[in-house]
């Protein structure tokens, strides 16, 4: 029912079985080479890394979706992203599973980010 802004949000950890389907793909494979080889400190984790505007949802159906990110399966659901806006400093921030609203600290220091950035 969600449409507008979503904060993204980098996991605690890095998820080696949701993200073993792109280690099959090209630019999957560079990805997970690049974060494995990264030094620590130059990944933000458990930090906001964006604001994108969630333009729409619709079910999987075969073919609907190229991406090696999207989930193909009956029941997944996918998100068309639109304006991505990337900050330049990840706000470090404790995640939950499912939406949820961030800290408004946090959210005051994503929207300074952009204003700035603007």
């Amino acid at each position: 029912k969600h449409r507008g802004p979503l904060a993204i949000h980098s996991a605690a950890a890095f998820d080696d079985v949701a993200a073993h389907p792109l280690s099959h793909t090209p630019d999957g494979a560079a990805v997970m080479d690049a974060y494995y080889r990264a030094p620590t400190e130059m990944i933000a984790r458990a930090s906001v890394l964006a604001l994108v505007d969630l333009d729409d949802c619709h079910p999987y159906e075969p073919g609907c979706c190229v991406s090696p990110w999207a989930e193909k399966a009956d029941g997944i659901w996918h998100w068309t992203l639109g304006e991505v806006r990337a900050l330049s400093n990840p706000v470090p921030c404790r995640g939950q599973l499912s939406l949820w609203r961030p800290p408004e600290d946090v959210l005051a220091q994503v929207l300074e980010q952009l204003a700035v950035a603007s």
